[in-house]
């Protein structure tokens, strides 16, 4: 029974962690973290003063990579495709909640802008090649902070 109950509570922490928000501060947030196009691997979330950005990046190593997923929150607006390709995708979704991408990706850069209101907490979800995107390779901010999982949230 004891067995049994801890086990319960582990679900629902685990639960209730994974559905908050990641606490991070705003001058954590704010500003565009250090990367290049061909550079690394990763993903590349930030805000400044001409709103909200995410960067895809890639390893110059011709490998074809699909970066797909969504950012959602409260009343996207302003967005913005940024230096994509034939064949590459950003749409604002349903009753303009979401942004929903699909990019493929060697050796360059992808990615688009939003806006959002302030307070809004922002739902980030990043696939590449079919599989979650590992935090490892999230860079949130100024210092390239990594989230505690994937998919994660932020309010600023």
């Amino acid at each position: 029974m004891r067995r049994a109950l801890s086990f319960a509570a582990v679900a629902v922490f685990t639960l209730v962690a994974s559905s908050s928000a990641f606490a991070l501060p705003n001058d954590k947030f704010q500003g565009k973290p250090k990367f290049t196009a061909g550079g690394s691997l990763g993903a590349y979330v930030w805000h400044d003063g001409d709103g909200h950005h995410v960067r895809f990046t890639t390893v110059a190593n011709k490998v074809v990579r699909r970066f797909h997923g969504k950012v959602c929150g409260k009343d996207v607006t302003a967005v913005k495709a940024v230096r994509t390709e034939v064949g590459d995708g950003v749409k604002v979704g349903p009753k303009g909640h979401c942004v929903m991408f699909d990019f493929k990706t060697n050796a360059g850069l992808d990615g688009f802008d939003f806006r959002m209101p302030d307070g809004a907490v922002i739902t980030y979800d990043f696939e590449i090649d079919g599989k979650q995107l590992a935090p490892k390779l999230i860079r949130i901010g100024t210092k390239g902070v990594n989230p505690p999982h994937s998919p994660f949230k932020l309010q600023r």
